[in-house]
């Protein structure tokens, strides 16, 4: 389940939640347009749950492409710590991230 605050086109915050409601991830977007002038969408102060196996990992990456189709973007950037990120790096990256330095992931999507 996402539930999001501020539902506007420039940003808000998005909650993870599993079917009974409890929250297991929470992240800030915004929108905004690079030099070429391409839609961007900036996730950061990522706040993410513990939990065993992969399944978080995937849920977030999917809310994170779904939200950036929503909103017609071309290109995420996701800031994550790699301590933050731990096995959620490899999860981010195995579907289309890269490092692009520091603690940023980047990923380029297409409009399918």
């Amino acid at each position: 389940m996402r539930r999001q605050t501020r539902p506007r086109n420039g940003g808000g915050v998005m909650m993870l939640a599993d079917a009974r409601g409890a929250a297991h991830a929470v992240f800030s977007w915004r929108i905004r347009h690079n030099l070429m002038g391409e839609r961007v969408m900036s996730i950061s102060d990522a706040v993410l749950g513990s939990l065993p196996g992969r399944a978080l990992g995937d849920a977030l990456v999917e809310a994170i492409l779904a939200l950036a189709m929503e909103r017609a973007c071309d290109v995420i950037e996701y800031e994550i710590s790699e301590g933050q990120a731990g096995p959620r790096s490899e999860t981010l990256v195995a579907r289309g991230f890269r490092r692009v330095g520091g603690d940023l992931l980047m990923a380029r999507i297409s409009p399918d």
